[in-house]
């Protein structure tokens, strides 16, 4: 790797760590903080996140279709993150479910369309985001976990089952995140940087017409389908994982935030090889990978009644974030249109943060209960879902033959006439 290359991602380092440390910092907590310093049942937390996961079906397409035609998607995403403390901040001070649950929308919609947004920012500085994205990327996984430490000192030593310390610690991440996405590397609209290293000169195609491509392609939809069924089980695992180890364990409240992430350390070291194993396998390759690894990990959440198992098969789906979710983003990438990466990105990002999720909680909330024992049949159906990729991406094989296929190098780009 030369140094341009390593200096391009030292760039995106602290607005990786920080964009990360925002969501480890509350996503880990929500139900608990929800349910027992707000008082609200888990059918009634689910309905919240189905309007959150509808929010999030509109704005980051809304927000994608902004940065590629009108403002600098660097700038979108510091006002995104300025929305997000001020929202994040009301929180920890409101009372009442009708406040609480509006404001619970609005931060998960923002978090959600900031995370299309950053995958951009990323996408538009790398040269080779396929060699690059993981070791910028795995600097997130690390931010991740790093407001843990504050959490669990703060319940070890003031002894305090109050979470919303928790929301606190957002705030003050999401302020920090605004200072440095306003010294990152300028993106104009339409996708061409300031520096002029992203090949300005190079010809492509307008705005509508490579949206009507993209959306032509059999494999695009392909794709989205498989990322929805990822993310319905993704959104099991996040959410109901530490509902389980409180109700299924009734594991001390102080170490749910470190056994949930017990696997994070992997995929950081996962990350940095992402490259090699895209190489190895190519994009298709790595994507029913991560949907084994998910698929493994949601049998062990159903049926385990072994702590140290659940634990253990953490780093299932710290290996599934990398193959699975950084692979499709980077495999969307590949085969949108320059001018159209954002909105790409934010079309990936409402059919699976958005529809998906919705589908997820309007199922899982009811099924759940008030008092957690639908847990099981949460995790089977998360179980299916995962193993649907195992089917879907092999028709993209079909589709696209060797460009994005199994064991072979990715080419990136769309192809220069068809798109497809």
């Amino acid at each position: 790797m030369d140094t341009a290359a390593r200096r391009r991602q030292r760039r995106l380092i602290p607005i990786s760590l920080l964009q990360f440390a925002g969501g480890g910092a509350f996503t880990p907590f929500v139900f608990l903080y929800l349910s027992r310093d707000q008082g609200l049942t888990y059918p009634e937390i689910g309905q919240i996140f189905v309007f959150a996961s509808l929010a999030s079906s509109v704005v980051p397409i809304l927000f994608g279709v902004i940065a590629d035609r009108y403002v600098p998607v660097n700038r979108l995403l510091m006002w995104v993150h300025v929305a997000s403390a001020l929202s994040i901040g009301l929180l920890s001070v409101a009372s009442g479910r009708v406040p609480v649950s509006l404001l619970t929308v609005i931060w998960f919609t923002l978090w959600n369309a900031s995370n299309s947004l950053y995958n951009a920012v990323c996408f538009h500085v790398l040269d080779v985001p396929r060699e690059e994205f993981g070791c910028v990327r795995g600097w997130g996984s690390l931010g991740w976990i790093l407001p843990l430490v504050p959490i669990w000192y703060w319940h070890d030593y003031r002894d305090s089952e109050s979470l919303g310390f928790v929301l606190l610690i957002g705030v003050v991440i999401h302020i920090l995140t605004v200072f440095v996405c306003a010294r990152l590397p300028h993106v104009s609209p339409g996708g061409t940087s300031r520096s002029g290293s992203k090949d300005d000169e190079q010809a492509s195609l307008p705005f509508l017409e490579a949206m009507r491509i993209l959306l032509r392609r059999p494999s695009f939809w392909l794709l989205l389908v498989s990322a929805c069924c990822v993310y319905w089980a993704l959104n099991v695992m996040f959410f109901y994982s530490p509902v389980l180890f409180k109700e299924r364990f009734q594991l001390d409240q102080r170490w749910i935030g470190p056994l949930f992430n017990a696997g994070v350390p992997m995929e950081i070291v996962f990350f940095l090889v992402l490259h090699r194993v895209i190489r190895r396998v190519g994009y298709l390759g790595a994507l029913v990978l991560g949907s084994l690894c998910l698929l493994l990990r949601q049998v062990f959440l159903a049926y385990s009644d072994s702590l140290w198992v659940i634990v253990v098969s953490s780093v299932l789906p710290a290996l599934s974030v990398p193959l699975f979710l950084s692979s499709m983003s980077l495999t969307i990438d590949a085969i949108a249109d320059r001018h159209v990466r954002a909105s790409a990105q934010a079309i990936l990002a409402v059919c699976s943060a958005g529809l998906a999720s919705a589908a997820c909680h309007w199922f899982s909330g009811d099924i759940v209960g008030n008092d957690g024992e639908g847990l099981t049949r949460v995790f089977v159906v998360g179980a299916l879902m995962a193993a649907v990729p195992l089917i879907t991406i092999p028709a993209v094989q079909l589709v696209e033959g060797r460009r994005l296929g199994f064991f072979a190098p990715p080419r990136d780009g769309p192809d220069d006439e068809t798109g497809s």
